[in-house]
């Protein structure tokens, strides 16, 4: 799910594009890392909801100038866990 939103701010691009991640981070990095896309991963830690995750961008985004946008790709559907 996280890939879509990644190849939308390629397609758009953005000069620069940040995940955070948390929750299953090792398997969304290592998907991320594997796809060959330019995208930096920052971990949430804790994980103390969709705004805390956005302030996580605060750092890497630091000197930036422009237009920031954010959107949510998470999901926690599995087999076990149906959506």
């Amino acid at each position: 799910m996280v890939e879509h939103v990644v190849d939308l701010a390629l397609k758009l691009q953005s000069d620069r594009t940040i995940v955070i991640v948390g929750w299953k981070k090792e398997s969304v990095v290592d998907h991320l890392h594997a796809s060959g896309k330019a995208v930096l991963c920052v971990e949430q830690s804790p994980q103390l909801g969709t705004g805390h995750a956005v302030m996580q961008a605060e750092v890497p985004l630091r000197g930036f100038e422009g237009t920031c946008w954010s959107s949510r790709a998470t999901s926690r559907c599995s087999p076990t866990r149906p959506c």
